[in-house]
Protein backbone atom coordinates (compact mmCIF):
# COMPACT_ATOMS: atom_id res chain seq x y z
CA UNK A 1 0.00 0.00 0.00
CA UNK A 2 1.25 3.49 -0.82
CA UNK A 3 2.17 5.41 2.36
CA UNK A 4 1.86 8.83 0.71
CA UNK A 5 -1.86 8.44 0.02
CA UNK A 6 -2.79 7.97 3.66
CA UNK A 7 -4.24 4.54 3.15
CA UNK A 8 -2.11 3.06 5.93
CA UNK A 9 -2.85 4.39 9.49
CA UNK A 10 0.16 2.73 11.11
CA UNK A 11 3.15 4.82 12.20
CA UNK A 12 6.22 3.79 10.24
CA UNK A 13 8.85 2.00 12.29
CA UNK A 14 11.48 4.64 11.48
CA UNK A 15 9.26 7.53 12.72
CA UNK A 16 8.46 5.63 15.93
CA UNK A 17 12.15 4.98 16.65
CA UNK A 18 13.00 8.63 15.93
CA UNK A 19 10.31 9.74 18.39
CA UNK A 20 11.61 7.35 21.07
CA UNK A 21 15.17 8.63 20.62
CA UNK A 22 14.04 12.25 20.96
CA UNK A 23 11.91 11.40 24.02
CA UNK A 24 14.81 9.53 25.64
CA UNK A 25 17.17 12.43 24.99
CA UNK A 26 14.67 14.94 26.43
CA UNK A 27 14.17 12.81 29.55
CA UNK A 28 17.93 12.52 30.03
CA UNK A 29 18.38 16.29 29.74
CA UNK A 30 15.54 16.95 32.21
CA UNK A 31 16.81 14.43 34.77
CA UNK A 32 20.41 15.59 34.45
CA UNK A 33 19.46 19.25 34.41
CA UNK A 34 17.64 19.28 37.73
CA UNK A 35 20.72 18.54 39.88
CA UNK A 36 22.79 20.99 37.83
CA UNK A 37 20.22 23.75 38.35
CA UNK A 38 19.95 23.03 42.08
CA UNK A 39 23.74 23.35 42.33
CA UNK A 40 23.79 26.64 40.43
CA UNK A 41 20.77 28.05 42.27
CA UNK A 42 20.81 26.77 45.88
CA UNK A 43 17.53 26.42 47.73
CA UNK A 44 16.34 29.19 49.95
CA UNK A 45 16.69 28.10 53.53
CA UNK A 46 14.57 28.92 56.50
CA UNK A 47 10.91 29.11 57.26
CA UNK A 48 8.39 31.65 56.19
CA UNK A 49 6.45 31.21 59.42
CA UNK A 50 6.05 34.58 61.15
CA UNK A 51 3.92 33.25 63.99
CA UNK A 52 5.45 32.08 67.23
CA UNK A 53 5.52 28.32 67.72
CA UNK A 54 6.23 26.26 70.84
CA UNK A 55 8.63 23.51 69.74
CA UNK A 56 9.41 21.81 73.05
CA UNK A 57 10.71 22.00 76.57
CA UNK A 58 13.93 23.79 77.45
CA UNK A 59 15.19 20.57 79.08
CA UNK A 60 15.07 18.77 75.70
CA UNK A 61 18.23 20.63 74.64
CA UNK A 62 20.94 20.19 77.31
CA UNK A 63 23.83 22.66 77.63
CA UNK A 64 26.38 22.29 74.82
CA UNK A 65 24.05 20.29 72.62
CA UNK A 66 21.79 20.85 69.64
CA UNK A 67 18.61 19.32 68.36
CA UNK A 68 16.75 19.49 65.05
CA UNK A 69 13.12 20.42 65.66
CA UNK A 70 10.26 20.92 63.20
CA UNK A 71 9.25 24.54 62.65
CA UNK A 72 6.89 25.47 59.86
CA UNK A 73 7.88 23.87 56.58
CA UNK A 74 11.59 23.41 57.30
CA UNK A 75 13.52 21.76 60.13
CA UNK A 76 15.25 24.07 62.60
CA UNK A 77 18.45 23.44 64.53
CA UNK A 78 18.21 24.65 68.14
CA UNK A 79 21.51 25.03 70.02
CA UNK A 80 22.10 25.65 73.70
CA UNK A 81 25.44 27.35 74.22
CA UNK A 82 27.03 29.36 77.05
CA UNK A 83 25.58 32.47 75.37
CA UNK A 84 22.07 30.97 75.50
CA UNK A 85 19.71 29.40 72.98
CA UNK A 86 20.24 29.92 69.25
CA UNK A 87 18.17 28.69 66.33
CA UNK A 88 18.98 28.33 62.64
CA UNK A 89 17.37 26.86 59.60
CA UNK A 90 18.66 23.28 59.52
CA UNK A 91 18.64 23.36 55.71
CA UNK A 92 22.18 23.66 54.36
CA UNK A 93 22.61 26.61 52.00
CA UNK A 94 24.54 24.44 49.56
CA UNK A 95 22.08 21.82 48.31
CA UNK A 96 19.43 21.61 51.00
CA UNK A 97 20.63 18.72 53.16
CA UNK A 98 19.66 18.80 56.85
CA UNK A 99 22.61 19.89 59.00
CA UNK A 100 23.49 18.26 62.33
CA UNK A 101 25.13 19.44 65.54
CA UNK A 102 28.52 17.86 66.26
CA UNK A 103 28.83 17.84 70.04
CA UNK A 104 32.50 16.80 69.97
CA UNK A 105 33.82 19.81 68.05
CA UNK A 106 30.90 22.18 68.87
CA UNK A 107 30.19 22.89 65.20
CA UNK A 108 27.26 22.53 62.83
CA UNK A 109 28.02 20.08 60.03
CA UNK A 110 26.36 19.11 56.77
CA UNK A 111 26.59 15.34 56.33
CA UNK A 112 26.19 15.50 52.53
CA UNK A 113 29.10 17.66 51.35
CA UNK A 114 31.03 18.43 54.56
CA UNK A 115 30.12 22.10 54.97
CA UNK A 116 30.93 23.32 58.49
CA UNK A 117 29.26 26.23 60.29
CA UNK A 118 30.07 27.87 63.63
CA UNK A 119 27.60 28.52 66.45
CA UNK A 120 26.56 31.79 64.81
CA UNK A 121 25.66 29.98 61.56
CA UNK A 122 28.66 31.39 59.67
CA UNK A 123 30.35 29.17 57.05
CA UNK A 124 33.74 27.91 58.26
CA UNK A 125 34.50 25.35 55.56
CA UNK A 126 32.95 23.58 52.61
CA UNK A 127 30.86 24.40 49.59
CA UNK A 128 28.02 26.27 51.35
CA UNK A 129 27.71 29.72 49.72
CA UNK A 130 25.88 31.48 52.58
CA UNK A 131 25.52 31.24 56.36
CA UNK A 132 22.57 29.44 57.90
CA UNK A 133 19.49 31.60 58.31
CA UNK A 134 18.95 32.65 61.90
CA UNK A 135 15.52 31.99 63.43
CA UNK A 136 14.13 34.11 66.25
CA UNK A 137 14.10 32.12 69.52
CA UNK A 138 13.12 32.73 73.12
CA UNK A 139 12.45 30.65 76.23
CA UNK A 140 9.33 31.33 78.28
CA UNK A 141 8.21 29.27 81.26
CA UNK A 142 10.65 26.50 80.35
CA UNK A 143 9.34 26.25 76.76
CA UNK A 144 11.29 26.96 73.56
CA UNK A 145 9.43 29.40 71.32
CA UNK A 146 10.53 29.91 67.71
CA UNK A 147 9.51 32.56 65.22
CA UNK A 148 7.54 35.73 65.54
CA UNK A 149 8.10 39.19 64.18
Amino acid sequence: MDKTTGGDDKVPRRAFLDAMIVAGFALTVLCGGAPALSYLFPRLSGSSVDEEMDVGAEAEVPMGEGKVLPFGVFPTLVLRTKEGFKAFSAVCTHLGCVVKWNKDNQKIECPCHSAIFDTSGKVLDGPAPKPLRSIKIKVEDGRIILGGK
